[in-house]
């Protein structure tokens, strides 16, 4: 019976993976959990410094099921409860504590990856159009921010990047679709 559950538990396993971030802000080993649409595929299992204390190394045990998502357009980020200007986000890690968020992307197989600062604003396959828009200046607008159409939320501002001449700021900008036609 030992001898069956410890292979059962082996086969379950699926790759380990290394994730560079540049703090570990509440990440727990054995606890910390990898999540994608809120299903845990993995668990952090060690949290150190870099041999030049620049970034933490996160080292996760996922599941099986995830091997075929780890490519290298997968994201990762630490989701913990922000305040911005597009709002509240991550409120449920206030009770649950932080967690690895995880995107999965298009690539070849990857098993180490950079983390990032924040969460993709994007996070489903929504369908819709990317546009970018040029600026004088920024204003209030930032990652998240809501574009409206007569009153109703039709898009967000995935980002934005001072334009190459210095004279303006270029923002990108996802529409959904159906509302994507009206431009």
């Amino acid at each position: 019976v030992a001898a069956f559950l410890a292979w059962h538990t082996w086969s379950q396993l699926g790759p380990t993976i290394t994730v560079a971030f540049a703090a570990a802000s509440g990440l727990e080993e054995g606890k910390t959990q990898v999540e994608y649409r809120d299903v845990s595929l993995g668990v952090v299992k060690t949290v150190s410094l870099s041999r030049d204390l620049s970034h933490v190394i996160v080292t996760a045990q996922m599941d099986k099921e995830a091997t075929e998502h780890l490519t290298e357009g997968t994201k990762f980020w630490v989701e913990s409860a922000r305040l911005d200007a597009s709002g509240v986000s991550g409120l449920s890690t206030l009770v649950s504590g932080v967690y690895v968020g995880m995107l999965p992307g298009p690539g070849k197989p990857a098993r180490s990856f950079e983390g990032q600062a924040n969460p993709p604003v994007l996070t489903m396959n929504v369908p819709g159009r990317t546009y970018h828009l040029r600026a004088q200046s920024l204003g209030s607008l930032s990652g998240g921010s809501p574009l409206y159409f007569r009153g109703i939320e039709v898009g967000e501002v995935l980002g934005y990047s001072l334009d190459p001449d210095d004279q303006g700021v270029t923002i990108f900008a996802f529409v959904r679709s159906p509302h994507d036609a009206l431009i």
